[in-house]
């Protein structure tokens, strides 16, 4: 039977409406995750004028969920202005932070706004493999002690785990870190290439012999939130059509990994872009089915297989391809459970 929550869904589809946002509120980063996606970090930011605008368009399209992300969120001086602006046209509103710039007084002004919801960056179960991973010296402790104040304040949160070769060793006891707090535990195995085509991050995924060592059943996430492998892999996903990704010099994209830009608010409106002269490309994508990713769609193992669009997008520049790195993956998955 179908829910409501799925009627009002199928409503937004239909009339080309996004239900949820990604909002990269800056690239800025202290850290310098080795397997980070995002090319550089040098932006035309928005300023706090155009947000503002921009959040009244995504209220007047009838946007709910606003996430905001990075880079690092709180590294930008007008964040706290931003989210309350955020609350007072209320959005529900989550954020993803590598944890390290909260103190008790920020986490109460932003219970304060309603913001009940973070998912915080975990790259290793020490210190030393956590904040190597991150070039950022100290970053485990900092995010493992404002885990503690949210956890205080009865946020929800989510630790996301992005496993390579630097830190597969540790998954375990990740999530057992997780498990302490009493929080969700996302872990993926997907690794995007960089935005500019660079495939360097694609060195850090895991091997045959690597893979073969960890425990499957704790790789249940994606790259994104809410991104879910536990049915195979992604032929078609959200991107463009109930949720769009905005970046921080005001591009649309159907999905911050899925970086194919569909206008600008700079240049034009949001109901311009998404609903009354939508570009091609975003028309296509919305029309693509299942059985038009051709090759993933017969192949026999896509059950194993952690595709996801938009890095197939990033890796392939098309929509509707298989994507070298998931299939590798998924060939590996398979080898390993075959064996067992």
């Amino acid at each position: 039977m179908e829910s409501l929550r799925d009627k009002i869904l199928q409503k937004y589809i239909q009339s080309n409406r996004p239900f949820s946002v990604l909002f990269e509120v800056t690239k800025r980063c202290m850290c310098k995750c080795i397997h980070c996606y995002l090319a550089d970090n040098s932006d035309n930011e928005l300023s706090l004028k155009e947000i503002k605008d921009l959040f009244i368009q995504l209220k007047n399209i009838g946007v709910v969920n606003l996430g905001l992300t990075g880079g690092e969120p709180f590294l930008r001086k007008d964040i706290f202005e931003i989210i309350k602006y955020a609350y007072e046209n209320h959005f529900f509103i989550s954020i993803l932070t590598t944890g390290i710039l909260l103190d008790s007084e920020k986490i109460k002004l932003l219970k304060s706004y309603n913001v009940n919801q973070f998912e915080i960056s975990i790259l290793g179960a020490k210190a030393e493999t956590h904040d190597k991973i991150m070039n950022y010296k100290g970053a485990f402790d900092k995010t493992i002690e404002n885990i503690n104040l949210l956890k205080k304040e009865n946020a929800i949160i989510s630790l996301k785990a992005t496993i390579i070769k630097q830190n597969y060793k540790e998954l375990v006891q990740m999530a057992n870190i997780a498990k302490e707090f009493n929080v969700e535990f996302k872990a993926n195995i997907n690794i995007a290439p960089k935005t500019d085509g660079n495939k360097i991050t694609l060195n850090y995924m895991l091997n045959e012999e690597e893979l073969n060592e960890i425990d499957l059943k704790l790789i249940n996430g994606g790259l994104i939130p809410g991104e879910d492998y536990s049915g195979g892999a992604l032929l078609t996903c959200n991107a463009g059509k109930l949720s769009i990704g905005i970046s921080s010099n005001g591009e649309i994209y159907p999905c911050l990994l899925f970086r194919k830009s569909i206008g600008n608010i700079r240049k034009k409106s949001l109901q311009d872009i998404l609903i009354k002269n939508p570009s091609n490309f975003l028309k296509k994508l919305r029309k693509i089915k299942e059985e038009d990713v051709k090759r993933c769609y017969k192949c026999n193992i896509k059950k194993y297989c952690n595709r996801c669009p938009g890095i197939s997008y990033l890796e392939t520049k098309k929509i509707a391809s298989a994507n070298p790195s998931a299939c590798y993956i998924a060939n590996l998955v398979f080898n390993k459970i075959s064996k067992n």
